[in-house]
């Protein structure tokens, strides 16, 4: 970076194969201090784009069907739901139904019974990858 008359120069080295000419970057301190205005978006911008827009309004889309109404299962935790009734009329009943499942006798059994299941299927899957990728690489 050199500085001349008042201006900054800035030069990048490319490898051999992709340099065309000279590529350097001047600017003025004027130009520095000078803020960047925005192009208003036009009609003509949007029809241009509007594959992106329309891909971007799938995502958005599908983000509140999969990510946001889910969190109304949030709520019907704390709540004794009757469907009837539906989330916003049911009765709030805070920690009631959470004090009833950790203080069931079968609860402990339950989540003993989920982990050592994941953790057979870890082992399992994982033992089966490896055998298969020994035998794979033992084919010539």
């Amino acid at each position: 970076m050199k500085f001349e008359n008042g201006q900054m120069q800035v030069k990048f080295h490319l490898p051999v194969f992709l340099r065309s000419e000279d590529m350097s970057l001047t600017r003025t301190k004027s130009k520095q201090k000078r803020k960047q205005t925005r192009t208003p978006i036009t009609w003509k911008e949007i029809k241009r784009q509007k594959v992106l827009l329309f891909w971007a309004g799938v995502m958005m889309i599908y983000g509140v069907i999969f990510y946001y109404l889910p969190l109304a299962g949030w709520a019907m935790a704390f709540q004794n739901y009757k469907p009837q009734l539906g989330i916003l009329h049911s009765e709030f009943v805070g920690l009631q139904k959470f004090r009833m499942l950790f203080s069931d006798v079968t609860f402990l059994r339950v989540i003993r019974n989920t982990l050592a299941m994941g953790v057979i299927n870890l082992v399992a899957t994982f033992v089966t990858a490896i055998v298969f990728a020994i035998l794979l690489n033992e084919i010539k």
